[in-house]
């Protein structure tokens, strides 16, 4: 008690401070229920969750199988070849939230923020390279998959749903894409 008296309620610390008090328990040390058995293994849980995960995200089978319907143009305009210039790397590293938490190659947005300016040419080269062979890399296109609790109770798999934590340098080059596909 005598730790929050010297804390006041309106610094930052304060939440911090309780929630040591508290004690609370880590995401890894909760259980999940499936059915009437209790999990408290993690390679179990995570297990659960690739298979919850999975089957709500999957493609209807056949889907795939069937052929597209014929293309018909709707117009004659067509898109602008694209090269990416450094001005619009570094617009689009500058956008990136410093917020969001970092990829699995551990680049955080704080550290590629600050460093935009310096960024901007290479990553323009690279990109531009990325184009110039058709070749986007192999590690571009995966994700960490983690499940985020949406709502209580936190034991029910189904009260967690998946977000993908993706490569700032990936979202760097398909915002750069986006934007000139809307432009």
């Amino acid at each position: 008690m005598d730790k929050l008296q010297c804390v006041s309620s309106s610094r930052p610390d304060f939440w911090k401070t309780v929630k040591d008090l508290l004690g609370t328990a880590s995401p890894s040390d909760a259980f999940l229920k499936t059915g009437n058995d209790v999990c408290y293994d993690n390679v179990y849980k995570a297990n659960l969750f690739n298979r919850h995960f999975a089957s709500i995200s999957s493609i209807p089978h056949g889907v795939l199988s069937k052929p597209f319907p014929p293309f018909n143009y709707v117009t004659n305009l067509l898109i602008p070849p694209l090269t990416f210039e450094p001005f619009a790397v570094y617009h689009a590293l500058t956008g990136l939230n410093s917020r969001k938490s970092k990829g699995f190659d551990n680049l955080f947005n704080q550290l590629l923020k600050p460093c935009s300016m310096s960024l901007a040419t290479p990553f323009s080269l690279l990109f531009n390279f990325i184009l110039a062979t058709n070749q986007y890399p192999r590690s571009w296109k995966m994700a960490s998959v983690i499940p985020l609790h949406k709502s209580s109770p936190t034991y029910v798999i189904c009260t967690y749903r998946p977000i993908a934590i993706l490569l700032s340098v990936s979202k760097v080059f398909e915002k750069i894409i986006h934007n000139h596909l809307h432009s």
